[in-house]
């Protein structure tokens, strides 16, 4: 079984990104692309199994840069078609309203779409949500996410949970694991 994989962009086609060798670009590039994985998933909906978004990194004359791709095992037709789905139907602009997507299944029929889908509550402290907002991500849910992911690649920032232990329940963010 090998895996293989579709590249997707680093941000919605119609959309700025962060240029390889601008100041920040690391930590603007890895939280956009992040975001982008987030808006990817409510527009075209979760990974089945064999498939996964991810951020890849890619050498360039100008240094690395970033991009989202979907990996998918390509004896699998379930993960192959989410994968080119996503190729083709992610959101061009970042307020693309995200639509009640019917998920592929064996066989390429489409099934219902399923009640919306709740992610189990995550813990991030207000000192990494702030930081995260601080790149531009908007909505809670994908600062969450991208603390938890990124958290460690993104500016210093300090946590609630070093600056005052015991104040805080703990932190999911990615920073805390530095």
């Amino acid at each position: 079984m090998a895996r293989d994989y579709v590249d997707i962009g680093s941000s919605p086609s119609d959309e700025d990104c962060a240029q390889v060798g601008s100041p920040d670009y690391y930590t603007r590039a890895k939280a956009e692309c992040a975001r982008f994985i987030e808006l990817i998933r409510k527009t075209v909906g979760e990974e089945p199994p064999g498939a996964h978004l991810a951020v890849k990194s890619n050498p360039h004359d100008f240094g690395t840069y970033y991009e989202v791709v979907c990996y998918y095992q390509d004896t699998d037709e379930e993960a192959q078609k989410y994968a080119f789905r996503c190729e083709n139907d992610a959101p061009a602009k970042w307020d693309t309203p995200a639509a009640p997507v019917a998920p592929l299944v064996k066989g390429g029929d489409e099934a219902p779409a399923p009640a919306t889908q709740k992610r189990a509550p995550v813990k991030v402290c207000d000192s990494c949500l702030e930081c995260a907002a601080d790149q531009g991500i908007e909505d809670r849910e994908s600062q969450e996410m991208v603390m938890v992911e990124l958290g460690a690649d993104l500016e210093d920032h300090i946590c609630d949970a070093v600056e005052a232990p015991g104040t805080v329940k703990g932190c999911a963010c990615h920073c805390r694991r530095r």
